[in-house]
């Protein structure tokens, strides 16, 4: 049907021939690079002062508010921070509270034992038994 040996025969002349050829540049080419290189290095003046390390630099904080979306993602962080840390301290009356339930007290006796609340009961589900 066809002829494999033949087309794998063109095939490797074709690759001994490319491998004869040195596969170098030329010498205008690598001038005009060369030539690039030094007009980009003569714009770039002094290089940039650091500081020394060890020291607190401003920077940090420019890199870690552009690494989590700007300042609008850093103001939504820090309300959501200071959210989760609100209910922490003074949770819902319908959520338990860790505290009582880490020291087994009770502000009152007038609450809920939240044990005894079903939470699939609570949010009106059907419970599958």
């Amino acid at each position: 049907m066809s002829d494999d040996t033949k087309a794998e025969n063109n095939l490797e002349a074709l690759f001994a021939e490319a491998r004869q050829v040195p596969a170098r540049p030329s010498e205008d080419l690598m001038a005009a690079i060369l030539a690039d290189a030094a007009a980009v290095q003569s714009e770039l003046g002094t290089p940039p002062v650091t500081q020394p390390p060890g020291r607190f630099s401003l920077r940090i904080w420019q890199q870690f508010v552009s690494a989590i979306g700007g300042w609008p993602a850093f103001g939504g962080l820090a309300a959501a921070s200071m959210a989760g840390l609100w209910i922490g301290i003074s949770p819902p009356a319908f959520l338990p509270d860790p505290v009582e339930q880490i020291y087994q007290i009770s502000s009152s006796e007038d609450v809920l034992a939240y044990n005894d609340i079903d939470l699939v009961t609570w949010l009106g589900e059907e419970a599958v038994e």
